[in-house]
Order: structure tokens, then C-alpha cells, then sequence
């Protein structure tokens, strides 16, 4: 496996349909070495599908994903060293009692 380690990520046109709907119409973004990155956006506007291809763990329909200098598209996501953590808020109930005095 390629040394990906100190490379930038970037998606170029990169477009997700599932049947006739398309959930990621054209995605062109880079995320250069280093940098911390969040995605917001309301539900279901691609977020999870995002981190799930750039993981592997999702297809494209068309375009292309780099991590370094290497295209990882069609690479298994077992080849691509990416991991993603889900948060849940039910994990932070303490910060939940704060927020909402007299509960």
C-alpha cells in the first residue's frame, strides 16, 4: 500500500445516485494535510455518504477521490487506511441535565 499518510484528500465531480435518486449531484472539494474539517448540512444532504465513500465503505456513480496523489475510487476500503467514528449526542446526557435546567 502507498504512503497516504501526509497527503491532502480531494473529490473531484464526484456523484452519488441511489436509483433515480441522487443524493451528491457534484462534489468538488480538497481538504489539504493538516487541516480539521466539519461537515454541516441539514439531513440527508450527503454528509454520511460522503465520509462513507471516501472510506470505501460507499460507491461513487461517477467522478473520482484522492488521498495523496493516489486515486482511490475503486480501491477496497480494507486498502485505504480511513476510518470513520460516528458521535452520537446520547453519549454527552451531562451536558443534556446543563442545558436544560428543572429537568
Amino acid at each position: 500500500m502507498a504512503d497516504r499518510s501526509r497527503g491532502a484528500v480531494a473529490f473531484w465531480h464526484v456523484r452519488r445516485d441511489f436509483g433515480a435518486f441522487t443524493t451528491i449531484p457534484d462534489l468538488s472539494s480538497s481538504i489539504e494535510p493538516g487541516k480539521l474539517v466539519t461537515l454541516l448540512d441539514p439531513s440527508s444532504c450527503g454528509k454520511t455518504t460522503t465520509l462513507r465513500m471516501l472510506a470505501g465503505l460507499e460507491s461513487t456513480t461517477s467522478g473520482r477521490i484522492l488521498i495523496g496523489r493516489e486515486g482511490v475510487t475503486r480501491l477496497p476500503a480494507e486498502r485505504r487506511d480511513v476510518s470513520i467514528v460516528f458521535q452520537s449526542y446520547a453519549l454527552f446526557t451531562a451536558y443534556e441535565r446543563h442545558e436544560e435546567p428543572g429537568r
